[in-house]
């Protein structure tokens, strides 16, 4: 029974994409230790003393891998499941290595506005709005879903999420939400990913097919954690 189950989730995870797998995994596994009180995120979160003079640059990284906990880890997780499995598999036509340098760019923007302006320390909600602006650069007329309650097309998810966040977290949660879109919007431009076709669900690669999906696509949105900040 127990091999069977271990086999179920193998099973789940192996349907992921490899960058969005082992960021959830890592994403959990950090959640799951900091539940357990053997993990403190501020070791890992974005800090400019840190950066700067104990040189630990891992912190630029590190610290869009911690989610949250309890619901804003359920919202925080999937929407990264969604965006993400959607940017690896079809923007970058499972090109691990392509889809790695688009979010280590989105991340090191979104990390110097956040070291400029001393605004976050734990910046996922910045890099989920990068990503759902990419997102949407492709389902702009797919029908968007947010909390299972307001449907809207997928051109505004990002804007709706830079809303949510103000209304949950206040002004400080809003600038973060924007760093995101603009880091999005900017690395969006560089690799000319707004595609020609009428924001269709192929990759720019794929001008001519033009096909809008009919299955809604329901967005999560979680809240923003800023520790330490």
């Amino acid at each position: 029974m127990a091999s069977e189950f271990v086999n179920q989730v193998q099973e789940l995870l192996e349907r992921i994409p490899p960058v969005t797998r082992y960021g959830l995994i890592t994403m959990s596994t950090i959640t799951a230790l900091y539940l357990g009180q053997l993990f403190s995120p501020q070791n890992y979160l974005l800090d400019l003393d840190s950066v700067i003079k104990k040189r630990e640059l891992f912190r630029l990284i590190t610290n869009f891998f911690f989610i949250g906990t309890k619901l804003e880890f359920i919202f925080n997780a999937l929407s990264f499941y969604q965006n993400g499995s959607f940017l690896e598999n079809h923007v970058y036509q499972a090109n691990t290595k392509n889809y790695i340098y688009y979010l280590l760019k989105v991340a090191l923007i979104i990390d110097v506005f956040s070291l400029v302006s001393g605004i976050g320390s734990a910046l996922f909600s910045s890099l989920s709005c990068a990503m759902a602006y990419t997102w949407s650069l492709y389902n702009a007329h797919q029908k968007v879903r947010l909390f299972f309650v307001f449907e809207l097309p997928g051109k505004y998810l990002p804007y709706s999420m830079i809303v949510m966040s103000f209304l949950m977290g206040g002004p400080y949660s809003l600038i973060e939400s924007i760093f995101g879109l603009i880091a999005g919007f900017l690395v969006s431009k560089l690799e000319s990913l707004q595609p020609n076709s009428g924001f269709s669900t192929f990759a720019p690669s794929n001008p001519n097919r033009n096909t809008t999906p009919k299955k809604s696509f329901n967005a999560f949105k979680g809240r923003g954690q800023r520790l330490g900040s």
